[in-house]
């Protein structure tokens, strides 16, 4: 089975930037780790945008630990999950200030570097390393509980064990493990998919018990579905000339440390003169607001923001607690796709429609 899933990636596999052969083992262990921050809960499609800007501007583990983390931010814009460049920041600062500037091989060592788990340290140490370490993300917990009949909840302990057991097997009987578990992460990705499984261009297709059996369907069992928290953001763009006024996050939660619009966040709507008393309050602003710009909805992960943009039709007073930043200063500030839409909506810069998740 082993054999089949890597004769099978040798000839279809993707053509992926962080896939090439880099000048050095090193090399190709720094792209592995960039591509693993960026590919977590993000499509291949999405980082596909952003991996050779980023290994342009960052060649090196060294590059970017020396970087400030704003200019790490600023290219990680419109990516989303920004606690991954934080993340990746951080371990590229402790890779080159505890291990000599080396990626490490060892699963264990890497498990110690920060939002790195079990999947990304197998992923990592099999793919740059050759080390035979099991992986398991959705995409293979799925294949393993098709191929298997694994059923039960997926986040249960007993069958978390059980597909970890399995991977381990697996990868433990193979050649070539980096390429091994790239084929499952491959297979996930573009046959065993959640509906509508090419069975038929499958190398693993004879084994798997659930295409014996016809229940295909029926693995991994559905999850219940929780309800999506809505929060209600007000954004207002503030603008002085050819200046607007920004402001920045705070360093935990969502969009942690990003730069945005002065934006009220609750759980219901609120009106003009509430946003006014917000801004004057938390900025010291007087401001008189025209009608709502535009409204949107950006959903993520976990809540969905229903966003209304207003903008400031007169200011009076000096800002503080934020900055005002000119309009073609902008890009250097890192925003979430969110803050970009405020803009584009408001009319403060002409900002393409962003897509997917930030």
């Amino acid at each position: 089975m082993a054999a089949a899933l890597e004769k099978w990636f040798a000839a279809h596999q993707r053509d992926l930037p962080w896939r090439r052969r880099g000048r050095s083992v090193q090399n190709r262990a720094y792209r592995c780790l960039v591509a693993e921050y960026m590919l977590h809960q993000t499509q291949v499609r999405r980082v596909l945008d952003y991996f050779d800007r980023f290994i342009a501007r960052f060649a090196d583990v060294q590059s970017l630990a020396a970087a400030p983390e704003q200019e790490v931010l600023a290219l990680w814009q419109g990516l989303g999950y920004y606690r991954r460049a934080r993340y990746l920041h951080a371990a590229a600062k402790i890779i080159v200030g505890e291990h000599g500037g080396r990626v490490p091989r060892q699963v264990e060592s890497l498990r110690q570097l920060p939002g790195i788990g079990r999947y990304t340290a197998g992923a990592i140490a099999s793919i740059a390393f050759g080390v035979k370490a099991p992986i398991v993300d959705g995409n293979v917990q799925r294949l393993l509980a098709r191929w298997f009949e694994i059923g039960g909840e997926r986040s249960s302990r007993e069958v978390e064990q059980e597909v970890w057991r399995l991977a381990e097997a697996l990868v433990a009987a193979s050649r070539d493990p980096g390429a091994f578990n790239q084929a499952m992460m491959e297979l996930g990705s573009t046959i065993c998919l959640p509906r509508g499984a090419k069975c038929d261009a499958c190398p693993a297709a004879k084994w798997c018990r659930a295409r014996a059996n016809g229940t295909i369907e029926r693995y991994p069992p559905v999850r219940e579905r929780r309800e999506t928290p809505v929060i209600h953001a007000a954004s207002v763009v503030v603008q002085r000339g050819e200046r607007v006024l920004l402001a920045q996050r705070p360093a935990r939660g969502p969009w942690a440390g990003m730069w945005q619009c002065p934006t009220r966040e609750s759980t219901d709507r609120v009106d003009a003169k509430a946003i006014s008393r917000f801004v004057k309050h938390e900025y010291g602003l007087e401001v008189v607001l025209d009608e709502a710009a535009g409204t949107f909805t950006h959903q993520t992960s976990h809540r969905r923001v229903e966003f209304d943009v207003w903008v400031a039709r007169s200011v009076k007073g000096r800002a503080r607690g934020a900055r005002w930043v000119a309009l073609p200063d902008l890009e250097q500030f890192p925003l979430s796709n969110a803050q970009k839409r405020v803009l584009d909506l408001a009319g403060a810069l002409p900002f393409a429609e962003p897509s997917g998740r930030g």
